[in-house]
């Protein structure tokens, strides 16, 4: 029996020790040992907007959850325009733009102008269902305020009279309408307007919507003007768009062939701000009053300019024209230049059709400081021989960045401080994730997933998260 017991007991060690590695062993395992997360990075992005459309009774707007792909690079906003277009998949459901094409979206500080087309007639309470369901989808969906709603290229009014920029209210289209009502009978209306400045780089033009009350139909040009000649409030985020002595002598508007306006503008001087940041001055204080009075006169095409009395050689200038001068905010993380350890968000204004895409927000950041940044208290975080140029690919892979660097990156790394890597990273993590619909950031090396960059400490092997902890936010 002992002898029996002798030959079991290695066969029983042996087979406990083969069972006991086999519980251990990870389902995915880095070559060198060491354990990695599992993680889809096949590019793939997915949005899931409320929409809002009517209901049965066409009494009141009903929301739809939907689940929309969208190609890499491409403004969600769209597809979510697109999918409301496109109409519900709820049978209890009404569409609500029926016929109507997507244009353009511009996607501000605060406020978003949609485009859209539709030929044939167009029946005033179905537009404004429309103005009130397209309101409620995206201020829901992008977190903004006012949105303003052209058609065919100019702005719609109610019966004939501004709106102002619409905003997100309750459901009930009945009580919306009475309101609206109201407000368009007034004798001295309040409505919310939205004023173009520039930025503080005076190189693009930014939204500052601004409650103002008018004392009568024939007084908001001539409101809309002296306010904007005024200045922003904002004096932090915008900058005057025109000379303080600029003065409107008065104006005429002329009704074009197909039925829409031309606002003939007459001022003492021709517009202008005397900057030495301005490229040309005139083209944006031009852009500044077009797209001020353009987005709230109802049908209104564009406007022209004369200086007492004389136009300037009959030029009609629309929004269209003027539109690559509007820039959004994306939030960059720099190195504070007094606390190396901290980072500092800092607002940098860029063209608007560009400040969804992760490229080119990355390169923003590589580009280090600028002297147009909200904080000039802050530093590059990125080390010399380091740029976008050496950056293979920039994607989003669900909730997940993916910035695959060349190999120069990680030689470079290998002369790198720990506090450099530890700031240089999360710098790269905390700017992505300040996407939308960005959680984390996955590195890569060559499209391979790798451990550490160079000879550094920080694993990167997994996706990485925000981290706050080192975030001043004044």
């Amino acid at each position: 029996m002992k002898k029996l017991i002798c030959l079991l007991l290695p066969v029983l060690m042996l087979l406990t020790a083969c069972s006991t590695w086999q519980r251990s062993t990870p389902t995915t395992e880095y070559e060198q040992g060491l354990l990695m997360q599992e993680v889809d990075l096949e590019p793939s992005i997915t949005v899931n907007p409320v929409l809002y459309f009517l209901n049965e009774a066409g009494t009141k707007l009903e929301a739809e959850t939907r689940e929309i792909n969208v190609p890499q690079n491409e403004m969600r906003e769209k597809y979510v325009v697109q999918a409301l277009i496109d109409g519900p998949q709820t049978a209890s459901l009404t569409p609500v733009a029926e016929g109507y094409q997507l244009n353009r979206i511009e996607l501000l500080s605060d406020v978003v102008n949609v485009y859209l087309d539709k030929e044939g007639t167009r029946r005033e309470s179905d537009v404004i269902n429309l103005k009130f369901a397209l309101s409620a989808t995206l201020s829901d969906y992008t977190g903004k305020t006012y949105v303003n709603i052209f058609i065919n290229g100019t702005q719609f009014g109610y019966q004939n009279m501004p709106t102002g920029a619409f905003q997100k209210s309750n459901e009930d289209l009945a009580e919306q309408l009475n309101l609206l009502q109201q407000k368009t009978q007034a004798k001295n209306p309040t409505m919310q307007a939205v004023l173009y400045f520039l930025d503080a780089s005076e190189t693009f033009l930014l939204p500052e919507a601004r409650r103002l009350a008018f004392s009568g139909n024939e007084d908001y040009i001539t409101v809309l003007v002296e306010e904007l000649i005024k200045g922003p409030v904002d004096a932090y985020n915008h900058q005057p768009v025109v000379e303080s002595t600029l003065k409107l002598l008065g104006y005429e508007i002329e009704e074009t062939t197909n039925g829409n306006d031309i606002v003939k503008l007459n001022f003492n001087m021709e517009p202008f701000l005397g900057s030495q940041k301005f490229i040309d001055s005139n083209k944006l204080a031009v852009a500044a009053l077009t797209y001020t009075i353009c987005s709230f006169m109802p049908n209104t095409t564009g406007i022209e300019i004369l200086v007492n009395g004389r136009a300037g050689g009959d030029v009609i200038h629309s929004m269209s024209d003027y539109e690559e001068l509007l820039g959004s905010n994306i939030l960059l993380y720099l190195q504070s230049s007094t606390t190396p350890s901290i980072l500092m968000g800092v607002d940098r204004i860029i063209e608007q059709d560009k400040a969804y895409v992760p490229r080119v927000v990355l390169g923003e950041l590589m580009r280090g400081p600028s002297g147009a940044d909200t904080d000039s208290r802050v530093e590059s975080t990125i080390p010399m021989g380091i740029s976008l140029e050496n950056v293979k690919e920039v994607y989003i892979a669900n909730d997940t960045v993916v910035v695959d660097f060349d190999k120069t990156v990680d030689e470079v790394m290998q002369s790198v401080s720990e506090d450099m890597e530890f700031i240089m990273l999360f710098s790269i993590v905390n700017t992505l994730t300040s996407i939308e619909g960005i959680r984390r950031v996955q590195f890569l090396v060559e499209g391979e997933r790798v451990e550490y960059l160079g000879d550094g400490k920080i694993s990167i092997i997994d996706p990485v998260i925000k981290n706050p902890g080192i975030i001043r936010y004044s």
